[in-house]
């Protein structure tokens, strides 16, 4: 009977101790994501205001932000490109100086192809990244549309006008990484305007 007794008052102390750290745990996550949200919007207000801006000065903008920041391990910016504009789009990109750009996907193996014909594409257009791997991470091109997981936050935040996170995913660092960490994105929809347009059809 002292057994039993003894054995309860042990579970109950090991059922609390799993509780608070699961709380703990809820409460560190969500206030990761609240910044990073801050972040990624005061980052976007900044974005708004130039108009064809480089890879170079993408990251000399975002890289205070993202230093802030060490929860994020990528930072991409990710337009919508249409299918009738996919050709100048690279074009303009390589003359910006990214010569090799072009739009790439994974296969069912994980290696690069070009990405496929779609009404709809979202490119990795530019990108800063911190890899605790230490190998080299390289996103540019990726076309995200290749992906279900990922587009259905994307397509989520682009609706309501505001950021969304996405589910857990193995997360592609590069055309031949062999490091994918499980992870996920938080999308924040950027407009024109700089504004969220009220009707859903305008966003």
């Amino acid at each position: 009977l002292t057994l039993f007794f003894i054995n309860f008052d042990r579970a109950n102390i090991v059922k609390s101790e799993i509780e608070q750290r699961s709380s703990d745990f809820a409460l560190s996550v969500s206030e990761t994501l609240r910044i990073s949200v801050e972040n990624l919007q005061a980052l976007s207000n900044v974005l708004v205001y130039f108009e064809d801006i480089n890879n170079v000065q993408f990251k000399g903008i975002t890289s205070n932000y993202f230093e802030a920041d060490p929860g994020l391990l990528i930072l991409e910016w990710q337009p919508i490109v249409t299918k009738a504009e996919r050709l100048d789009f690279v074009k303009k990109i390589r003359k910006q100086g990214l010569e090799n750009f072009r739009l790439w996907e994974p296969d069912a193996s994980g290696n690069p192809i070009s990405a496929k014909e779609r009404n709809e594409h979202v490119p990795v257009l530019y990108m800063l990244s911190r890899n605790p791997n230490g190998d080299d991470i390289n996103t540019l091109g990726l076309d995200l549309a290749w992906s279900p997981e990922r587009m259905k936050s994307k397509l989520e935040a682009r609706d309501s006008g505001r950021a969304k996170s996405s589910e857990l995913f193995r997360i592609v660092t590069g055309k031949d990484a062999r490091y994918e960490p499980m992870g996920f994105a938080i999308t924040l929809p950027v407009y024109e305007s700089g504004i969220v347009p009220v009707e859903p059809e305008q966003r």
